[in-house]
């Protein structure tokens, strides 16, 4: 069963380049929307599960790109406007937990990467006094008055685990480590709230060289034209290191090179269907005149 419903998503639903996987019809497999979701991030690393890691590193760099323009996901993102939908990032798990599921597969330095990138990004944008808010608005950068539940079971667990190299559950520093057996008058250690906050650990990468980018540079500059990534001179250099070319410029060139993927991803490969289904529908528009004007004669004679 598995098996036949992931050829039906690979047929019907995943472009044909293997960026977007859309939302169409169930009965026609004609594209229904034109956005995407935060919760549909999960699916690279159930890709990793079942061992199609090429179109895994696809779709995965498709919500990478997203999270490089706008510091997270949005909880919609509308591929045909290339502008969120529903603005709202409320610290789902689904990218990162994907994003560790391809380092684990691919050992590839350049997830640990993207690793950093979220938590640096988090640090800067949801850290408060007394935890972590959710983002209302990945634009305006504004928070929600609410951290979910599942940001420490899942979000923080997966960012653990992607750079745990130990292999260890809870590692200890053993310098620091506190005995098991306390004196009864050991007071207990407190730390303020400026100490509490997220820390990546040091970078394995020493030079832009080093990374190993898991896409050609050409499918990389075809996700930043379907995201819209606009052309930043000031970008940060660690994101301009992680996407290659930090985007598209804008020129005739360079817009004629990717308009033909833009619209396949738009309609999905289905272009016979949609032209089929308005010749249908504008014959049975023509019958239903020619039978209605034959009966309107009838009755006046």
């Amino acid at each position: 069963m598995f098996e036949e419903s992931y050829g039906a998503i690979m047929i019907h639903l995943r472009d044909t380049h293997g960026f977007i996987y859309k939302n169409v019809n169930m009965n026609t497999g004609i594209l229904l929307t034109s956005w995407i979701d935060s919760l549909a991030a999960f699916f690279p690393g159930l890709q990793v599960l079942i061992g199609d890691i090429d179109n895994a590193i696809k779709h995965h760099w498709f919500y990478f790109t997203i999270w490089k323009k706008y510091k997270a996901i949005p909880e919609r993102f509308d591929f045909s406007a290339k502008a969120p939908s529903i603005n709202s990032y409320p610290l789902r798990p689904e990218f990162i937990e994907s994003t560790y599921m391809l380092y684990q597969a691919t050992k590839n330095p350049i997830y640990l990467e993207i690793g950093e990138m979220v938590l640096n990004d988090i640090e800067k944008y949801s850290r408060t006094k007394c935890g972590y808010s959710g983002i209302d608005d990945v634009l305006k950068k504004s928070r929600i008055d609410r951290m979910e539940s599942f940001f420490v079971s899942e979000t923080l667990k997966y960012l653990y685990l992607l750079f745990d190299t130990e292999g260890h559950l809870l590692p200890v520093n053993k310098i620091a480590a506190i005995p098991f057996k306390q004196s009864p008058h050991t007071s207990p250690v407190h730390h303020s709230p400026s100490e509490c906050h997220l820390t990546p650990p040091k970078s394995p990468l020493t030079s832009r060289d080093s990374l190993d980018f898991p896409l050609p540079l050409q499918h990389i500059r075809a996700v930043n034209w379907l995201v819209g990534l606009e052309e930043d001179p000031d970008t940060d250099t660690r994101l301009a290191r992680l996407g290659g070319p930090v985007a598209v410029t804008s020129s005739w060139r360079v817009q004629s090179e990717f308009e033909d993927l833009e619209f396949d991803v738009k309609y999905g490969g289905h272009v016979v269907t949609v032209v089929a289904g308005m010749a249908m529908y504008t014959l049975a528009r023509v019958v239903a005149f020619v039978v209605g004007f034959w009966e309107a004669r009838k009755l006046n004679a």
